[in-house]
């Protein structure tokens, strides 16, 4: 089933995005009702939210990338005094 699915595991934001967008699908061929509504209305907020954990990971990443390049470009600059010895 996971290789039918293109299923991974729930080890990562793609693989549980990929769960929610199968599900997503596989809702939508149900005879339309309340419950199915129900269960696409949890998915988009599902999908919502790995939306904003993923541009909160991507945010992160980038403000360390720019923190590791000042400490760089501080360490190519640093003087140090003269102790005179």
């Amino acid at each position: 089933m996971a290789t039918i699915y293109d299923f991974a595991g729930l080890r990562s934001i793609e693989g549980a995005q990929r769960l929610l967008e199968t599900a997503a699908l596989e809702t939508f061929a149900l005879e339309n009702s309340v419950p199915r509504n129900r269960t696409l209305i949890s998915a988009a907020a599902g999908a919502a939210k790995l939306i904003e954990v993923g541009d909160h990971e991507e945010r992160i990443r980038a403000l360390e990338a720019l923190g590791q390049a000042r400490l760089d470009s501080s360490e190519e600059t640093a003087t140090f005094p003269d102790t005179g010895s």
